[in-house]
């Protein structure tokens, strides 16, 4: 039964791209086309010839840092490589395509590489991630805050784990997952990615690559169903003058919004560090003090966070523990936030 996969696989796997992640020093195959393999071994998900090529492909462009192309009529042998990099010219991955000489090639479903700063909460994009969520040129950033990265998110069977990283993943820690976004442009896609824990500079990051494995370029993907926890978790946060967060218990800092972002309140990095998110510093040790005690029940605080314009608003907020993995057991805090009525 094992060799009747690998030919299925090996069979699909002609005339379509390859993405092949490597950001540690053993590749591995993410996708085959726009079919998700689940960061494989590519000796278990490609054989003979093909096996072959895209090693050696993929070490030529590791090696040489440079796109890859050649072409041997007496095989009928079309090759292509391609590096995939993140801000910091790593390569996250290689895209390879192998076809016959005189074939059309495709383009490759759209792929990207990036990086989550588990230190600072952000996300650093380049633009070619930017392109698969259809973001205007002139709003791109370099960074941007874990909130404005999820911003696009609307469905992900295991969100939780992803937010749980944030505190607990370490240089061992791999996670992949497919996520339904929302582009710019309103269009609904799939992205499937894989993620590998690291340390740069004595902080913790994540290292990660995607791509897009809907049908099509600019198709809109089906939503799936809404599923009863949904729909009452959608009826809870609908009330009017009410915001609703996920926030990390250990930096003190939002994952993202649970629908509508409050207005007026600074949740997007800025070319000012002034108008940057932030808590004011003297309700630091009322808030560390609040995130202290939910494990002991609910709770509530009156504190002042950075506005739009560079000043403070005063909110009052109150917070739930939230168990986001059981194993290992990690915790975050679902936080309501209204306009406050008396100073903190």
């Amino acid at each position: 039964m094992p060799n009747l996969t690998f030919r299925i696989t090996f069979t699909c796997m002609q005339g379509e791209w390859l993405l092949i992640e490597c950001i540690h020093d053993e590749p591995t195959v993410l996708a085959v086309g726009r079919k998700p393999a689940r960061l494989q071994p590519l000796h278990k998900v490609l054989r003979g010839s093909t096996l072959k090529i895209a090693r050696r492909l993929t070490a030529q462009v590791r090696r040489s840092g440079h796109a890859w192309e050649e072409t041997a009529r007496e095989r009928d042998e079309h090759l292509i490589a391609e590096p995939v990099r993140n801000l910091a010219g790593s390569i996250h991955g290689v895209r390879v395509w192998i076809g016959p000489v005189d074939a059309a090639v495709p383009p490759p479903p759209r792929s990207g590489a990036f990086d989550w700063n588990l230190e600072a909460m952000t996300a650093l994009l380049t633009d070619e991630v930017y392109d698969m969520h259809a973001v205007d040129p002139r709003e791109r950033r370099a960074e941007i805050t874990r909130m404005q990265a999820m911003r696009w998110l609307v469905f992900a069977t295991d969100e939780n784990i992803a937010l749980a990283l944030a505190s607990e993943a370490d240089e061992d820690t791999v996670h992949q997952d497919t996520w339904m976004i929302r582009r710019d442009d309103g269009v609904h896609r799939n992205v499937h990615f894989g993620t590998r824990g690291a340390t740069v500079d004595g902080g913790r990051f994540m290292h990660g690559l995607m791509i897009d494995v809907s049908p099509g370029r600019d198709e809109p993907a089906p939503c799936p169903p809404l599923t009863f926890a949904q729909a009452a978790l959608e009826a809870e946060l609908s009330v009017p003058g009410i915001y609703h967060v996920v926030a990390d218990l250990h930096t003190l800092t939002a994952h993202r919004w649970l629908g509508t972002p409050m207005p007026g309140i600074a949740w997007e990095l800025s070319d000012d560090p002034a108008r940057n998110p932030g808590l004011h510093p003297d309700d630091l040790p009322k808030a560390r003090a609040l995130a202290d005690s939910l494990h002991d029940g609910p709770g509530s605080a009156i504190v002042r966070l950075r506005n739009i314009d560079g000043g403070w608003t005063v909110v009052y907020i109150e917070a739930k523990l939230v168990l986001l993995t059981r194993e290992p057991e990690s915790f975050g805090a679902l936080i309501s936030v209204s306009e406050a009525t008396a100073n903190p």
